[in-house]
């Protein structure tokens, strides 16, 4: 390289169980991360909760990126991109007065690959009687975009729930999406007509047929720095 000698990275000449501790130290985080802005039921007062909800609004507050480590060369990228996802917590808020679209967003953004990376994902409520009083929301995820991208709550209002601090907790997982991505239509139609007329008796049918035309969350993957 007429004369310049090539210098390796310091952190790349560790051995690879050091750089495996500086890697998991530096990606993971010992607090949950967020998908939205959480729900009233979060916060002391709605004084707290107007003043949350306006950080995140303008920005101060913002959806998980991926950290500036992963995007320094391909070797450190491939030994902390899975880390990142695998060892996080993450959590999306998702009764009727929080932005869930934001984080299914963010579900799509990030990609088939790193969705499946996943394992501490949860849709959270701090009203740990919620499901109960209000179903629909849950209904919506179990029906809706979320399993649209291959997501599968694993449990609900009526069966396991995890309860963490009085809180209310449904693991989502992308582990067994097969990568197709859609519902047959039919059984989705179905799946639509009767959320239809648990929200609104009487509800027509073309409205259902109408909400029942879901998109495709696959082929994103190009969006490596996705937030």
């Amino acid at each position: 390289m007429d004369g310049q000698q090539h210098h390796q990275s310091r952190l790349l000449r560790l051995p690879v169980e050091i750089q495996l501790i500086v890697y998991e130290y530096t990606v993971v985080d010992d607090e949950p991360l967020l998908l939205n802005c959480p729900c009233d039921s979060s916060y002391a007062d709605g004084k707290e909760w107007a003043e949350d909800q306006r950080r995140w609004k303008e920005g101060e507050k913002q959806r998980p990126v991926q950290p500036g480590l992963t995007r320094t060369c391909t070797a450190i990228r491939a030994m902390t991109i899975d880390t990142f996802y695998e060892r996080n917590t993450f959590r999306a808020h998702y009764c009727f007065n929080t932005d869930v679209a934001s984080a299914l967003e963010w579900l799509q953004c990030i990609g088939r690959k790193n969705r499946r990376s996943l394992r501490n994902f949860f849709f959270y409520d701090a009203n740990p009687g919620f499901d109960e009083i209000w179903p629909l929301d849950l209904m919506r995820l179990q029906r809706g975009e979320f399993r649209d991208m291959g997501g599968a709550i694993l449990t609900s209002h009526s069966e396991e729930t995890l309860h963490i601090d009085d809180h209310i907790c449904h693991r989502g997982s992308f582990i067994n999406d097969d990568g197709d991505g859609h519902l047959e239509s039919v059984a989705r139609l179905f799946e639509v007509l009767a959320l239809q007329e648990w929200e609104e008796p009487g509800a027509n049918a073309s409205a259902a047929v109408h909400a029942s035309e879901g998109k495709s969350y696959e082929g994103v993957e190009s969006k490596t720095w996705c937030h």
